[in-house]
This record gives structure tokens, C-alpha cells and sequence, in this order.
């Protein structure tokens, strides 16, 4: 039986097979640290924005909904859950690569990147801005994000189920009958809220808000509760050092890519 030693040297020397130079090692492994590295943020502001519509998801108003389940599975977001899973793949596939990652076992691994993600997710929605920023961007600046989403502007512009969301045009006297609205698609409808008990947001020309009631008509609606558009949710702030820099980092992506929150 021929020495399996020298079958491969004389393999290696028929081919002219030459040994990669060490920084080409260094270099690769570089490389799969800074992926792992990415996937682990990536899937991170992924979560964070995912937390960002768990909380801006309006529960009490499917609650009233007697087929509110079949709402509620239409509506969860699941383009982010689905880069959410992605970027923990990937996580996953770039840690296997590493040196060491090897010893680890498949359920562990992906545990582990799924606790990172999930511990940057919430310290990213947390203490920044920017799921808001990155949804904002997206309805913005993706052409097809709002077909394969339910976001916040098509949730709320239902008026068939009770759900309207616009821009206050034109208050009438005092707002004690009604008012105009404009909506998302630039379609007028007179609103009559003499069935709304306070407490409301003010109404102001030029605020956004969304309703809850009936339509009653083509270009007529009946308001029950009136709330404001966006409700900011409490965030803890531990690292005051971060804030001013967050905020204007926001600022200058709302100023170069996104309208004001409260136009349609």
C-alpha cells in the first residue's frame, strides 16, 4: 500500500501547488470577524425596529374589532421578522467560519445570535431614534415597502372598519361640530365629532391625526375618539453623553430625506 505522505507531496508537486502566504489567513479571518460584527448590528437595528411597531401597534383599537386576529396576523411586520432571522443566519454562518467556531454547537450558536440581536434591539430602541428613522425611511425611500407592509398610514385609513388618519384642513368655528380632513391620498372628508368626549389632541390646522368611528357617507365621517398621530414612547436616557450627537444625526436625516411627521 503506497505511503499516503508521498502520494500527496508528489499531488502537490504535479500540480504546482504553492502554500498562501500567512497575511491571506489574517486577512480572511479579518474579514469574517467584521461580517460576524455586522450581522450582530444589522439584526439588531432590525429587532429595534421590530420593537417600534410592537409598541406603535394600537392593540386597544384591534381589541374593539370582533375579527381583530384576522387583522392582527395581516398587520404584524413581518418583512422585519423575516431580517431579523436573515442577519442571525448570518451571524450564525460567519461565527461557524471563525477559528474557534467550530466547537460550538448549532442550537447554541443560534441562541447566542439571537440574544445578541435581541439585547441590541432593545438597547437601540431604547436609547435612540432610529427604528423610527429607519421606518420612516422606508415608507419614504423603498417603492415597494408599502405593499409587503401594513404600516401605520395604511392601518389607519380603513374608514370602511372605522379608521381614519389625515391632516387637519379647515376647523369650523370652534371645532364643536367638525372639521376637515385630508388624507394620505389627498382625499377631503368632512369629520362631525359631536360624539367625541375628551380628553383629545387640539385641533389645529396642519396637525395629523387619527380617528376612530364611522363613515357615514363618501367623503363623510363620524369620530368617536380622536388621537394623536404619533405617541414618542418613553425611553429610558442612562447615557446623556450620546443624546446631542443621536439627535442630530435624526435631524440631518430628516432634514436630506424625510417630510415632517405630522404632513400625509
Amino acid at each position: 500500500m503506497p505511503d499516503i505522505s508521498q502520494k500527496v507531496l508528489e499531488q502537490i508537486d504535479k500540480e504546482h501547488i504553492q502554500p498562501k502566504p500567512r497575511w491571506q489567513f489574517l486577512l480572511n479571518a479579518w474579514v469574517i470577524r467584521v461580517l460576524l460584527i455586522l450581522s450582530i448590528l444589522l439584526g439588531s437595528l432590525a429587532c429595534a425596529v421590530f420593537l417600534f411597531y410592537v409598541y406603535d401597534f394600537d392593540w386597544e383599537v384591534y381589541y374593539d374589532f370582533s375579527n381583530r386576529w384576522i387583522f392582527l396576523l395581516m398587520d404584524i411586520p413581518y418583512l422585519w421578522i423575516i431580517f431579523t432571522l436573515l442577519f442571525i443566519g448570518s451571524a450564525y454562518y460567519h461565527f461557524k467560519h471563525t477559528q474557534r467556531g467550530y466547537r460550538w454547537g448549532f442550537s447554541v450558536t443560534i441562541m447566542a445570535s439571537l440574544a445578541l440581536s435581541f439585547i441590541g434591539g432593545v438597547v437601540v430602541y431604547s436609547f435612540t431614534d432610529l427604528p423610527e428613522t429607519l421606518e420612516d425611511l422606508a415608507v419614504q425611500n423603498v417603492p415597494f415597502y408599502e405593499q409587503v407592509m401594513v404600516t401605520k398610514e395604511n392601518r389607519w385609513l380603513r374608514p370602511e372598519i372605522g379608521l381614519l388618519n389625515g391632516m387637519i384642513e379647515e376647523v369650523q368655528g370652534q371645532a364643536e361640530a367638525g372639521f376637515r380632513l385630508r388624507d394620505m391620498h389627498n382625499k377631503l372628508w368632512y369629520i362631525n365629532i359631536t360624539e367625541v368626549k375628551p380628553p383629545h389632541p387640539p385641533l389645529i390646522n396642519g396637525i395629523r391625526i387619527r380617528l376612530e368611528g364611522h363613515q357615514t357617507g363618501p367623503d363623510r365621517f363620524r369620530a368617536f375618539r380622536i388621537l394623536p398621530w404619533f405617541i414618542r414612547p418613553p425611553k429610558p436616557r442612562f447615557f446623556p453623553l450620546l443624546k446631542p450627537p443621536l439627535q442630530q444625526f435624526r435631524e440631518k436625516m430628516k432634514e436630506n430625506f424625510l417630510p415632517d411627521r405630522t404632513t400625509p
